[in-house]
C-alpha cells in the first residue's frame, strides 16, 4: 500500500476505521486521502437554515460552507484518531446525489492514485443486497486493488 482511501462517515466504527487506517500507512510509510461526501439535500439543507436564520438565500455560498463543514469534519476526526501516530494524510469531499454509489469513492481513489480502500459497510441479506444492492459489494467488485472492510 502506498496511498490508501478512507471513507469517513460520522460513526464510531468509521472511527474506529481510521484508527486502524492511520497505524496501517504509520507502519507502512503510506499516505491516507481522508474522504466524506455530503448529499444534494444536505446542501439543500443547510441553505434552508441559513435562509430561515436571516442570512438570506445562499445558492453559491451554502455549497461552499457544507463543503467546509465536511473538511472540518475531517480534521478533526483525523486529529482525534491520528494522535501520537505519524501519519501523512490529506482530505477530499464531493457532494452526491441522493443515494451512497460507489462510484464516486472509485472516481476519488483513482483521481488521488489510490491503492487501497478502507470502508465501513453495512451487513446485509442477500434479499436485501438483491433489493437495495450494496455499497461495498459494488467497490469490491469495482476497484482495481485491495478493500479492507469493517462491518457495521
Amino acid at each position: 500500500m502506498e496511498r490508501a482511501l478512507v471513507v469517513v462517515e460520522d460513526s464510531e466504527n468509521s472511527r474506529a476505521m481510521v484508527h486502524e487506517a492511520g497505524k496501517f500507512a504509520s507502519c507502512e510509510e503510506a499516505e491516507l486521502v481522508l474522504y466524506a461526501e455530503a448529499t444534494q439535500s444536505d446542501v439543500s439543507e443547510a441553505t434552508t437554515v441559513a435562509s430561515s436564520a436571516g442570512e438570506g438565500d445562499i445558492p453559491g455560498p451554502a455549497s461552499r460552507d457544507a463543503i467546509d463543514s465536511i473538511y472540518r469534519f475531517l480534521e478533526g476526526v483525523a486529529e482525534e484518531q491520528f494522535h501520537g501516530l505519524e501519519v501523512q494524510y490529506e482530505t477530499t469531499c464531493s457532494i452526491v446525489p441522493e443515494n451512497r454509489h460507489s462510484g464516486s469513492v472509485i472516481r476519488t481513489a483513482e483521481n488521488n492514485s489510490c491503492d487501497h480502500l478502507f470502508v465501513v459497510g453495512e451487513q446485509r441479506s442477500p434479499t436485501g443486497k438483491a433489493v437495495f444492492g450494496d455499497f461495498v459489494q459494488s467497490l469490491l467488485l469495482n476497484f482495481d486493488g485491495r478493500v479492507t472492510v469493517e462491518l457495521d
